[in-house]
């Protein structure tokens, strides 16, 4: 089967998949639900926190292990959409460069201890050049994007390579989801459709990459 077959399968499959879920949320009330949930949460974001409060506590606390999926959909809703991917775009980078700079000059020992308990092992993936097999590791299913920027900055990638490929790939992922929260909050159905489906085609993309690449080393 062609890669152009396989690609276009994939495509109309999202789509199918985004219509009937967001057919399935406007038929059974739910996205009546959704709409006042995220309004709450931006009314609270816009009168509770400021602007540079949250975006101070967005650059520092997932590299302390919170979740940064959480910051990615408040910042769509605290800064629309357009301004969500823009938050996460400056964020990244501070992430990358902090988690860079602990892993290789101040927690190296415990934190290689660590990820070895967890059944990870960097020196095993000792690289000084971008591979394929680190976008894969990056774009997979795998451990949380803020221990994969560990992991990654312990594989002995110099600073010049570990931030642009970790930063091209994260924000494939990232910024869609804080346009679908963005859009959800200015109930822009049209984009948020368009950003659906996208994370849905690039989901299955990456399954059907990763599924090719699993075949084709057995």
């Amino acid at each position: 089967m062609s890669k152009k077959v396989v690609f276009a399968a994939l495509g109309g499959g999202a789509l199918c998949i985004g219509g009937v879920l967001l057919w399935a949320l406007q038929w059974s009330g739910a996205m009546d639900f959704v709409v006042s949930q995220v309004e709450a949460v931006r009314v609270f974001l816009e009168g509770g926190i400021d602007p540079e409060l949250f975006l101070l506590l967005m650059a520092l606390l997932p590299v302390l292990g919170f979740p940064f999926s959480v910051f990615l959909v408040l910042a769509g809703v605290k800064f629309g959409a357009f301004g969500g991917m823009l938050a996460t775009a400056c964020v990244l980078p501070v992430h990358m460069s902090l988690c860079f700079a602990l892993a290789r000059f101040c927690v190296r020992t415990p934190l290689l201890r660590f990820l070895e308990r967890r059944g990870y092992h960097p020196a095993l993936m000792h690289v000084e050049r971008p591979r394929l097999f680190l976008v894969a590791f990056l774009l997979f299913p795998g451990p949380p994007y803020i221990l994969k920027t560990y992991i990654l900055a312990l594989t002995g990638l110099p600073f010049r390579y570990f931030l642009p490929l970790n930063f091209a790939t994260e924000s494939v992922i990232t910024l869609p989801i804080a346009a679908l929260g963005g859009a959800a909050a200015e109930e822009k159905w049209g984009v948020f459709s368009l950003f659906l489906f996208l994370f849905v085609v690039l989901s299955l993309v990456l399954r059907w990459w990763k599924k090719a690449r699993e075949k084709k080393r057995d």
